[in-house]
């Protein structure tokens, strides 16, 4: 099931589906304030690698998928710098 949420309701969304908190994700994630997960959450912005971080501490992944005519655009995951594939140049 897809969910169409506000950046900031997706991610309590998520830390609520883990049974865990922000304290915790902060703490899971490597962030010395809890402030660096609340603030942006309330803001309802962040930076991308921000996401992926808090993201991928929760056990998700976060992926970019093409809405319309899908066919033959593959989804691609979004991974933390250094730890992705380079595209063939």
């Amino acid at each position: 099931m897809m969910m169409n949420l506000p950046l900031g309701l997706a991610i309590k969304e998520i830390i609520h589906q883990c049974r865990t908190t922000q304290m915790a994700l902060a703490e899971k994630a490597g962030y010395k304030y809890v402030s660096a997960v609340t603030a942006p959450i309330a803001r309802n912005d962040m930076h991308v690698s921000s996401l992926v971080r808090m993201a991928e501490a929760l056990g998700y992944d976060l992926v970019l998928v093409k809405r319309e005519n899908a066919e033959g655009h593959p989804s691609i995951r979004i991974a933390s710098a250094g730890k992705g594939d380079k595209l063939n140049e």
